[in-house]
């Protein structure tokens, strides 16, 4: 101590680290591993990411989250190969499962009897690097890692000026600013707070890929609506539903450019099925936005929230024992993933395959000219990016295959797959 500083009775540096605890090693910690790629050799998925915390672990029950479903670790696959059946934090490795259930890119695998929350709504603090402050409403990407979502700035609970510890008033964030905020996804994320996990509450907020902030998640919104809802149970069966119609439910999700042969697909599709005597229904832009979606605008989070519906709409229709078949752009894999997540084991995504040349080539309504021209702001293919799944059920290629044969290939994949007999499978 020093006769220099009467003021100051907190401990000597030395008193403060001697009071200091090692840090927890993270391979106690609970099991948590984001999903960065899923690799698919014939039928064979091998799912590819970092532990963050845990040990991942050949027999054990995991869960693949948000959609909360569950399978057992068959085989830990490493490069090179080791012949040891578990992997631990820090390393990178890749794992496959005893059941097909579907995984994608941001999931996140946990212990089966210890998942983190999911929700729409959380609160995090942000250390803000960008000159320009967050605005009420914006339109942010948010990222874990590989997990990514659009996310809305709900409120703003606090600002801090770190070059004096000032709290300032909303909407004066200078740079370099600490914000408490609550965002709002389009999408359920899984999320572990800071306290729970450190490491997988860390995320970063873009715009128009500009890192705006980095920041980690503080609370966990679980909302009046997942208490509040009590489902009931059907007193009609899956099973008796297929023997009913001769065949099991399923969602065909057919996405691929404007153009590239999806509602042509569809409704050729659809009129095959129905021959057959098949319970078959067909939706689309036109009679999803004349009804259900009016209320809708093309602005990005308007179509997310167009698909996120007509996902929602067609595992309704899944469950009552229909094939329902899509035939929507959905340019996005996060958005296709939300819809799939609805209805995860009757989904069975189609990309319907065209090059952008071909598609307009075809342009029959000229949509492609007035792109290029600029009177249609953010156009698939144009002025939009469209992402291509990275492991769909089935390709179709419409550029390279007349009609009648991509209508046959389809009509044979719907057939097989829902068999009645390939019901426990859906």
């Amino acid at each position: 101590r020093s006769d220099e500083l009467p003021w100051y009775q907190g401990p000597t540096l030395l008193t403060a680290l001697s009071q200091f605890s090692p840090a927890p090693d993270s391979a106690d910690a609970p099991l948590r591993m984001r999903i960065q790629d899923v690799y698919r050799r014939e039928t064979q998925r091998t799912f590819v990411g970092r532990i963050d915390s845990g040990r991942l672990m050949v027999g054990e029950n995991v869960a693949i989250s948000p959609a909360r479903v569950t399978a057992r670790v068959s085989s830990i696959e490493r490069w090179p190969q080791e012949d040891r059946p578990f992997a631990q934090a820090g390393e990178a490795v890749g794992f496959t499962l005893d059941q097909p259930v579907f995984v994608e890119r941001g999931d996140l695998v946990s212990d089966a009897t210890d998942l983190p929350p999911s929700a729409r709504s959380f609160r995090a603090l942000f250390f803000w690097l960008a000159e320009e402050p967050p605005r009420d409403e914006e339109s942010l990407v948010l990222k874990f890692g590989p997990t990514e979502a659009r996310v809305h700035l709900d409120a703003v609970h606090g600002i801090t000026d770190t070059r004096n510890l000032q709290k300032l008033a909303a909407g004066e964030s200078p740079q370099y600013s600490v914000v408490d905020v609550t965002l709002r996804s389009d999408a359920l994320l899984a999320l572990d707070t800071r306290e729970a996990n450190a490491l997988t509450s860390r995320c970063v907020l873009l715009r128009d890929d500009e890192v705006l902030a980095a920041g980690i998640v503080t609370e966990v919104h679980s909302g009046p609506r997942a208490s509040n809802l009590h489902p009931h149970r059907h007193l009609v069966s899956a099973t008796e539903r297929a023997e009913r119609h001769g065949h099991a439910g399923a969602v065909v999700w057919m996405t691929g450019l404007s153009s590239s042969g999806k509602s042509t697909l569809a409704l050729a599709l659809e009129r095959r099925l129905f021959a057959r005597g098949n319970l078959v229904y067909v939706l689309d832009g036109d009679n999803i936005r004349s009804g259900l979606n009016s209320d809708l605008g093309f602005a990005l989070e308007d179509r997310t929230e167009n698909i996120r519906r007509v996902g929602e709409v067609a595992a309704l229709f899944a469950d009552a024992g229909a094939i329902v078949i899509t035939a929507f752009i959905s340019p996005f894999a996060a958005d296709r993933a939300t819809a799939r997540r609805a209805a995860p084991t009757a989904f069975h995504e189609v990309y319907v395959k065209a090059s952008l040349d071909a598609c307009e080539a075809r342009d029959p309504n000229g949509l492609y000219r007035r792109a290029r021209a600029g009177e249609i702001a953010e156009f698939t293919g144009i002025s939009s990016p469209y992402e291509p799944p990275n492991a769909p059920e089935l390709v179709i290629d419409t550029e390279h295959n007349t009609p009648e044969a991509c209508v046959e290939r389809l009509l044979d994949y719907v057939v097989r797959v829902t068999a009645a007999q390939n019901l426990q499978k859906v």
